[in-house]
């Protein structure tokens, strides 16, 4: 049932003939209390994706996204560009046994591996780990929300050393279905 659901998404993506039924079928990606399944997730942001970006500094014009997901559904690489400073990530997700292992490059140098576990969020999903910024222990949180034709994507941290129990966002994506598909 649950595969008959996420292909009927992985449908209204492929044909970009997207409708408010779309995130109501979303919830269905949560078969129980636990969590989501990661194959699921890597299906459903397969593809090409483009929208506006905007940072805690400062707004870009435009965010290219493409997002691949293996055949046997256990890996995601998400690579993004983001046109006005053509500064790119790569976010490779790798599922193994149950556990996801996430590493992320930035440019050439900077290279980060941490543990993420997967939850629902919302009418979304979210990947949460743990990570060090700026020389602070942190938790990233990776939230993936439905929009009407696409996703937003907003990368959201909070430092464990602060007393704070609140999430600042320092990156948001809208991810639209790019028309060069």
């Amino acid at each position: 049932m649950i595969k008959t659901r996420l292909k009927t998404i992985s449908n209204y993506f492929n044909h970009r003939n997207l409708s408010v039924g779309g995130s109501l079928l979303l919830l269905s990606l949560v078969p129980n209390a636990y969590g989501i399944e990661f194959s699921s997730v890597c299906h459903t942001l397969a593809g090409q994706w483009s929208g506006p970006a905007a940072s805690n500094v400062r707004r870009y014009e435009l965010a290219h996204v493409q997002a691949m997901c293996s055949l046997d559904r256990r890996q995601l690489v998400i690579m993004t560009t983001l046109a006005s400073d053509m500064a790119s990530q790569t976010w490779w997700f790798v599922e193994k046994n149950g556990q996801i292992q996430l590493q992320k490059q930035e440019g050439a140098n900077v290279n980060r591996d941490m543990a993420m576990s997967l939850y629902p969020y919302g009418d979304g999903f979210s990947f949460l780990g743990v990570t060090e910024v700026n020389g602070r222990e942190s938790l990233l949180k990776l939230i993936f929300l439905p929009l009407a034709t696409g996703w937003q994507w907003q990368h959201q941290l909070q430092y464990l050393d602060d007393d704070s129990n609140h999430y600042q966002v320092f990156l948001s994506l809208d991810l639209l279905p790019s028309t060069s598909k």
